[in-house]
């Protein structure tokens, strides 16, 4: 199983409607900085995940990146 997490309310919004639906996919998220888009995707695709802005993924994923790194030299 898969879990997903989309950038944008534009063309990512055509990406989340294929993978919505994909039998792998267990979980969806998407994020972008439009809260009237997020919401109407939300209920277009009934996504249960809460979608959040942007910029909160981006800094998620930097802190992602940053736990990796640590991991990866304390390994050595």
């Amino acid at each position: 199983m898969m879990n997903i997490g989309i950038l944008g309310t534009g063309f990512g919004a055509y990406h989340a409607s294929l993978l919505n639906n994909h039998p792998k996919v267990n979980r969806l998220i998407i994020f972008g900085r439009n809260e009237t888009k997020l919401q109407k995707l939300k209920e277009e695709l009934n996504v249960a995940e809460c979608l959040i802005p942007l910029e909160s993924a981006v800094q998620a994923l930097e802190m992602a990146i940053e736990i990796k790194n640590r991991l990866e030299q304390t390994r050595r």
